[in-house]
């Protein structure tokens, strides 16, 4: 069997002893096969493309009614900066340490959800890589939210002033707003206060805030 035929029905389990029949390891689709293999390489290159890659020399010749392939490269690629990004996602999220990465626990689980390609082409991210994507993931929600907020019409903000462990002074503040029908609640800042807990300075931290946000009162 020529190794691509290989490596494109490794992707798939067989749903029949016959064969004709197999499921895709990666979406669970069922596909009608005629015992070839060009169906499985064109579902993966339609719904999979982002691992699969073809070298420009390589070559896809028809062979008897079933269109098979008979020479072609192929090879798994992940999109990492993807894999990455959701990290960062998730312990934003989440509210996780940047050290979470480097437990050991979490860096074996990684490990066993990746392919073996995967696992061999690229490193888990260290937590200083983590920690340095985090602000352009809070920038490119900061900036959705706005856009959210300026279309709509009422809003309601809530302000928390606490003590961390540590004895240091925060104000939290809170947006609620209809968006399609739901209620939602998005923090807009958690800011140190480094003075008294006057009104004044409260006053002058929160109108901060607003026009940080572009939030008017009239």
């Amino acid at each position: 069997m020529p190794k691509v035929q290989s490596k494109t029905r490794g992707q798939f389990d067989k749903v029949d002893e016959s064969g004709t029949k197999v499921r895709c390891k990666l979406c669970s689709a069922v596909l009608t096969t005629g015992g070839g293999t060009s169906n499985m390489l064109s579902h993966l290159k339609r719904k999979h493309s982002e691992i699969v890659s073809t070298q420009t020399n390589s070559s896809i010749s028809s062979r008897d009614n079933n269109d098979s392939v008979s020479t072609i490269e192929q090879s798994l690629s992940p999109n990492f900066k993807e894999i990455d990004e959701a990290l960062t996602l998730m312990l934003a999220t989440d509210f996780q340490p940047f050290s979470m990465v480097d437990d050991k626990g979490f860096r074996n689980f990684v490990r066993s959800c990746r392919s073996r390609a995967a696992a061999a082409a690229a490193p888990l991210p260290a937590r200083f890589e983590a920690e340095a994507s985090m602000p352009k993931l809070f920038n490119e929600l900061k900036a959705k939210l706005k856009r959210i907020l300026s279309d709509i019409d009422n809003l309601s903000l809530t302000t928390d002033v606490w003590t961390s462990n540590s004895m240091e002074s925060y104000i939290t503040i809170t947006v609620h707003f209809f968006y399609r029908d739901d209620l939602k609640s998005c923090v807009l800042t958690t800011t140190l206060l480094t003075e008294s807990h006057t009104a004044d300075h409260l006053k002058d931290v929160v109108h901060q805030i607003f026009t940080e946000w572009e939030i008017y009162l009239y």
